[in-house]
């Protein structure tokens, strides 16, 4: 909270960051606690110009609402505006995972793996959701993309392996399930 407050001495001190500095803003009141707040900041943006990470911001504090279709259909505009931004796919593929509609959350991950493949949680995420709808192949491949891209990361968590033994395990592998379980 006290850098939101100095968020809001810099906005006077320079103007010409106001966009940057409320953005900023607005992500430290969401981490502090604050929707009410930081819905007021995004509104605040949104008056000025429109910009989709405002709207990506208000849909997030929906969605942390329970209010899940709407922040679907928040979402979705912002993919129709801008394919390439990748956090709306995330945010949308958890916004169905919360209405229980797997099938389309798997979707939308996979064209944010298609898009951005790089990502280990997004990795994770499909792994899971995958595995989840019985689609072995697809939860394999995520799991295992999930290890080597987070190999050396500060993302690496045991979940990947976790996953990908609960994969093997349904492959009837044991050996490399039991290898995973010891590597996670």
């Amino acid at each position: 909270l006290r850098a939101a407050r100095l968020c809001d001495a810099a906005i006077e001190a320079h103007k010409a960051h106001e966009i940057d500095l409320l953005r900023m803003k607005a992500k430290l009141m969401e981490r502090s606690g604050e929707p009410v707040k930081a819905r007021e900041v995004y509104e605040r943006v949104l008056e000025q110009r429109e910009y989709q990470w405002a709207r990506a911001g208000i849909a997030k504090i929906r969605m942390a609402n329970g209010e899940f279709e709407q922040a679907r259909q928040a979402f979705q505009s912002v993919i129709a505006e801008n394919r390439y931004y990748i956090d709306a796919y995330d945010q949308l593929a958890l916004a169905y995972q919360n209405m229980g509609k797997l099938d389309e959350a798997c979707a939308i991950l996979e064209r944010a793996a298609k898009l951005s493949p790089n990502s280990v949680l997004r990795q994770r995420s499909l792994g899971n959701v995958a595995l989840k709808l019985g689609n072995v192949q697809m939860a394999e491949k995520a799991f295992r993309k999930c290890i080597a891209i987070g190999e050396y990361s500060i993302m690496k968590t045991p979940d990947a392996y976790l996953g990908l033994a609960r994969v093997c395990g349904q492959k009837n592998d044991p050996k490399e399930a039991l290898r995973l379980l010891l590597q996670a």
